[in-house]
């Protein structure tokens, strides 16, 4: 099991919102999200990466298939201490319980963020 964490890419769209259920919108999202929707949130995120900010968001591949996200977000303050980052991720279902999202978070914490 190969798991690999790569940007988003416009064409990541569909396989967001496809990869996402109840949960993942009850813990993430707070609701459904659209291939438009999600379209226009990745082009903001490649925006305000060249105007670097700090917010990174990665699609998590699991043997070169898409299988969720992962995002790292500095500036969340809400009950961190000074330093600390928020990650938030969220895997398709049918990977749950098999260790890809804690893999994800290995591969993030190990890359040099900006370069990704």
């Amino acid at each position: 099991m190969q798991i690999t964490i790569e940007p988003l890419r416009l064409e990541d769209a569909r396989a967001v919102v496809e990869a996402e259920d109840e949960e993942t919108v009850r813990w993430l999202s707070e609701e459904k999200s659209t291939v438009e929707g999600t379209t226009k949130f990745i082009a903001r995120l490649a925006r305000e990466a060249e105007q670097d900010k700090p917010k990174r968001v990665f699609g998590i591949c699991l043997d070169g298939a898409f299988v969720g996200t992962i995002d790292f977000d500095p500036d969340v303050t809400d009950g961190l201490e000074a330093g600390d980052v928020n990650i938030a991720y969220g895997v398709d279902l049918s990977v749950r319980g098999r260790g890809v999202a804690a893999q994800a978070v290995d591969e993030l914490s190990s890359a040099p963020h900006r370069s990704l």
